[in-house]
């Protein structure tokens, strides 16, 4: 089990998820070391992994009354610890291959805010700079919180007023037009704290880049502030923007090179 443990500082000194997804990969996998412990004692070798434990582990969900959508979820943890592992050469059969997933439902409602509640969370006047080119970020550009958090001065061209993402190991690289009033805050951001080309644009009180649970409190508290009576998050906003985006006549192909994702579900 010591690979496990391996393979979460993997994740974690790599940054390849973001916190929230870390989380819950996390828990996953903690959660199928402790059955594998219970079930098959110290003594289990997990590169001999087979297709009828990964099964029985699904059952033992099932049965304690999980959804389909929380078995897919732990299953995916699970095989990103085995392809890694594979990249390491210590497997080399893919005992996942062997397994049929169950379907699950994908017409959740995708909640987001109206163009009115939009106006109202970004014109509150409580907002303090750093607050107001978090949500003018996400809600103009479609940015993601892994990408905001990590954002430099130097991916940001003010003249042009475009924003480079850089590639990472599930995106690739993309250049986002923003408008000239975030351009605005920006430059006043950057004048006011001192700025220079590889420093972060937004950082915590200790001028270090801020973290993405950071982000999400400040996203929360700008939703209250301004009365926003649903729970707000930095998905709900990206959200908001592509869909606001779309029913202004975005034709679908846009806000795919926009976010870089290859289906838009809004």
């Amino acid at each position: 089990m010591e690979l496990i443990a391996d393979y979460i500082n993997y994740l974690e000194i790599n940054q390849v998820l973001s916190f929230n997804s870390l989380r819950l990969y996390k828990r996953d996998l903690l959660d199928f070391e402790n059955y594998c412990l219970s079930h098959y004692g110290n003594n289990l070798d997990i590169k001999n992994l087979s297709p009828e434990m990964l099964n029985q582990f699904s059952n033992s969900i099932i049965k304690e009354g999980r959804t389909t959508a929380t078995v897919n979820r732990k299953l995916t943890a699970i095989h990103g610890f085995w392809k890694w592992m594979r990249e390491q050469n210590m497997v080399h059969k893919d005992p996942f291959s062997q397994i049929q997933r169950e379907s699950q439902f994908r017409n959740k409602t995708i909640t987001f805010l109206s163009e009115e509640e939009i106006v109202e969370i970004l014109d509150c006047s409580e907002h303090d700079l750093k607050t107001k080119i978090i949500l003018e970020l996400i809600y103009a550009t479609g940015i993601r919180v892994s990408e905001l958090s990590k954002l430099t001065i130097d991916d940001i061209d003010l003249d042009s007023q475009m924003i480079t993402i850089a590639k990472s190991s599930r995106f690739k690289e993309r250049v986002i037009p923003f408008n000239e009033l975030l351009a605005d805050y920006i430059k006043s951001h950057i004048q006011e704290h001192n700025l220079r080309s590889k420093d972060k644009l937004i950082q915590n009180r200790v001028a270090k880049g801020v973290s993405e649970r950071e982000i999400f409190r400040l996203i929360r508290q700008a939703a209250q502030k301004a009365g926003i009576q649903k729970q707000v998050t930095p998905s709900i906003l990206r959200n908001s923007f592509l869909k606001h985006l779309k029913s202004n006549g975005a034709h679908e192909t846009l806000l795919k090179d926009l976010t870089g994702q290859k289906h838009i579900k809004v």
